[in-house]
């Protein structure tokens, strides 16, 4: 994972010694079991771990909420 909480499909790869298939699966694997969360399509996809999202997203609701 990048300093960012992000990982790519091609992090995967690399770190594991395994095929893009296998890297896909177990990706989609854990978006289906809400660890994941997925951002973008193809390629350029990152995942991010659900709780960081959450967390990314209650900051903004956060910080939204002033203004309406």
């Amino acid at each position: 994972m990048s300093e960012q909480r992000e990982v790519r499909r091609r992090d995967i790869i690399a770190r594991c010694r395994i095929s893009r298939e296998v890297a896909r699966r177990e990706l989609a694997g854990l978006v289906r079991l809400g660890v994941l969360r997925r951002i973008g399509l193809g390629r350029g996809a990152r995942y991010v771990p659900l709780s960081f999202w959450l967390t990314l997203m209650g900051d903004a609701a956060d910080w939204a909420t002033p203004l309406f």
